[in-house]
Order: C-alpha cells, then structure tokens, then sequence
C-alpha cells in the first residue's frame, strides 16, 4: 500500500444544536481545523494507531460490548454504564475501529493521528476521528456511516447524525431527521457570510451524550416547551438559510438555548460581555453547565471591536475558516 493520509474537517452549528435531535432543522459549517490520518501497510489481523497495536478480535469484542451497553441504555436510560466502558483514552478508537472491521474494513493497516480540532469542545472532534478511521481501514458510503454512527452512539448516546453528515460532505450542510431519515443538502445562502471568530470558553465537565440526557430530563414534566423551543430554533434556521439578521438570528438562538438549559454562567459571562459592544455570541455543540461550554460562534459587525475585546479578555479563539472541504485524500 502507497502512504496515505485522509483529512476529515470540525464543524459547527450555525443553528440547530441541540433542536435538531427533536426533529428540527439544523444549519452546519465544516471548519477549518482538521484531522488527518497517516496510512501504510502493516501486520496481518492488528491495526497500529499512534504506535499502539489493536488485535481485531479485541477490537470486534470491545466493539459489540459497547452495542449492547448502548442498547441497554436505551431501554433504561441509564447513560451511566456506557459512559464507564467508553472512558478510557483510546475508546473511540476501538469503537470506530472494532465497527470498521464488522463492516467490512481491513487491518494489517499503521494509522497515525494527527487532529487540530479542539477535543471536547463541540466541534465535532469524535465524528472527525471516526470517519478518518473508518476510511482508512477501507469502508466508504453506507458501511462508514454505519460504523460511525455506531460510533458516535456509544459515544454520545443519541446524536442526531449532523456532526458526521457535516465533517464527511464539508461546505455549508442543511441537515434535518424526519421520520428517522437524514435529510442531507449543502446549503444555499442568499447571502455571503461575514466574519466569525470562534471562542473558546472552557471544556464542559459533561459528555454530549450527559447533556443530551440533561435536555430530555429537564423536559420530561412539559414536552409541549420543549417543542416549542426546537420549532423556534428551526425557524432561525430557516432564517439563516433566507438571509435574515445575523446577530439577531445568533441572539436570538442563544436565548433559546439558555431556555433549553445547556448554557453555563461562565458561557453567559462572554455572552454579556460581547453583547454589551454590540456584538452576538453563541454555544456552537452541546454546551456545559457546570464549567465550560465549548466552542462559542461569535459576530460583530465590526469584526476588529470584537477581537480587540477577545485580546483584553484573554479568552482562546479561533479566526478559521468556514465551509471548507469535506473528506479529502491524498497520497503522500
């Protein structure tokens, strides 16, 4: 086999985390902070990752443990005993890995990781990692989305797929669930989009698939509100694709995602902050409560005010670029 590396961008939500697992429309920017994966030949039935080495029953067993863990949660709803078995560092590797061959993938196969896509902060890191895998033991269309799906289930307990369908296509995605079917198309702006920068505002101590959790409890007493919330941020995504006010959309989302209770008072600081200049911020993933809340989409329209405050502030952030290519290879 020739040395190969395939490279699998971040994401954002422009709109729609959160909502979109109810149903709703969501609108997603591939970024440009990527993964790549480093392919060459290996040793027959191991896969080695960053200098570690796999044995394929191990990962098909570690794989099918995961499935029925998922499963159980399902009928329980009890995250916890999944969230355990996926806990160690290489987890997601083994998952995506363990999936791949079930599905068809190949070992005897030496994988390097390299990812500058911010872990745990909503950018779609995990899908990213997933998908480089999942191609580079030779999976493509519905067997890789199989497998990362799987993937991201034990992952997270009950994506809603977006994260994948965005670091796969790349570009502006227009993502909705209707009857369990996954409406995917690039989407088509009547308008060029400005400048964002992106902040970071501290790793939440939850997993996406807590938070997740952490919505349907929350709304267990009044699914009418719920409802309600999801059909509101479903039309801002409507907005955003129609070329309504960017600030006011990226508001007006914010405050629909405080209602749903996914925004921590750390995350609520920066948005105050940034909206007593005049700017608008957002969560872009799955938010945090007890400490950080991940990646935050914010927007000024005078871009340089808002980095000038960013710099005084000392927060981390990103000037990166939207829509970029989706799943790329190239021979090294």
């Amino acid at each position: 086999m020739n040395s190969l590396t395939i490279s699998v961008p971040g994401k954002v939500f422009l709109a729609g985390e959160h909502a979109v697992v109810y149903g709703a429309k969501a609108v997603l920017a591939a970024v440009g902070l990527r993964c790549a994966v480093k392919v060459k030949s290996g040793t027959v039935d191991t896969i080695t990752v960053n200098s570690k080495n796999y044995q394929d029953k191990k990962l098909i067993e570690f794989a099918d443990q995961a499935k029925t863990l998922w499963q159980e949660f399902q009928q329980n709803g009890n995250f916890n005993p999944l969230k355990q078995w996926m806990s160690g560092k290489d987890s997601l590797i083994k998952i995506v890995l363990g999936e791949s061959l079930i599905k068809g993938g190949k070992s005897g196969v030496v994988l390097k990781i390299e990812s500058l896509i911010p872990m745990g902060a909503g950018m779609g890191s995990s899908a990213a990692v997933a998908t480089a895998l999942g191609t580079a033991v030779g999976l493509s269309g519905k067997e890789l989305d199989e497998a990362v799906t799987v993937s991201e289930r034990c992952q997270h307990g009950n994506p809603s797929g977006a994260d994948q369908a965005t670091v796969l296509n790349g570009g502006l995605v227009e993502y909705q669930k209707v009857d369990g079917q996954k409406m995917i198309k690039p989407a088509e702006f009547n308008h060029q989009l400005p400048e964002f920068i992106l902040i970071n505002s501290g790793k939440p101590a939850e997993s996406t698939g807590e938070m997740v959790a952490m919505v349907v409890e929350r709304f267990k007493a009044d699914q009418e509100k719920l409802k309600t919330i999801c059909s509101q941020i479903s039309q801002i995504s409507e907005q955003w694709l129609k070329g309504g006010n960017i600030s006011q959309l990226i508001k007006q989302n914010e405050k629909y995602l405080e209602e749903l209770g996914v925004v921590g008072e750390k995350a609520k600081m920066i948005v105050a902050e940034i909206e007593r200049i005049g700017g608008s911020v957002k969560i872009c993933g799955a938010g945090g409560v007890k400490a950080g809340a991940g990646t935050m989409l914010a927007y000024h329209g005078q871009p340089q005010r808002l980095k000038k405050l960013v710099k005084e502030k000392g927060w981390e952030y990103y000037t990166v670029e939207l829509g970029v290519t989706g799943l790329s290879y190239e021979k090294n």
